[in-house]
């Protein structure tokens, strides 16, 4: 059961590295639910676990954010770009991304 919890964790976290990068990058509303996953790890999975899955977490979005403004791997949408999106539009989805978490 363990390793199943750390599992799912560590596929909860690849897949929200993807999502931050279609939603805006390391500059997007979906960042903070990094630390929703961590506590949730910290409360379900013993220490030694938690470490080694935040520390992979925060692997990912280091190498997320570095490839973004090092690199040029930009994100498809910019929430900072008033010519894809205007301000209103950003700010509701990043008030409804906060609503439902």
């Amino acid at each position: 059961m363990l390793r199943f919890a750390s599992g799912q964790m560590l596929a909860d976290f690849v897949l929200l590295s993807a999502a931050v990068h279609c939603t805006g990058g390391v500059d997007g509303p979906l960042v903070p639910l990094f630390v929703l996953h961590g506590v949730f790890s910290a409360v379900l999975l013993p220490r030694r676990h938690t470490v080694l899955l935040l520390g992979t977490a925060a692997l990912l979005l280091l190498a997320s954010a570095g490839l973004e403004h090092l690199g040029g791997w930009r994100p498809a949408w910019r929430f900072d770009d008033r010519s894809v999106a205007p301000a209103w539009v950003a700010r509701a989805i990043a008030l409804s991304c906060v609503a439902l978490a």
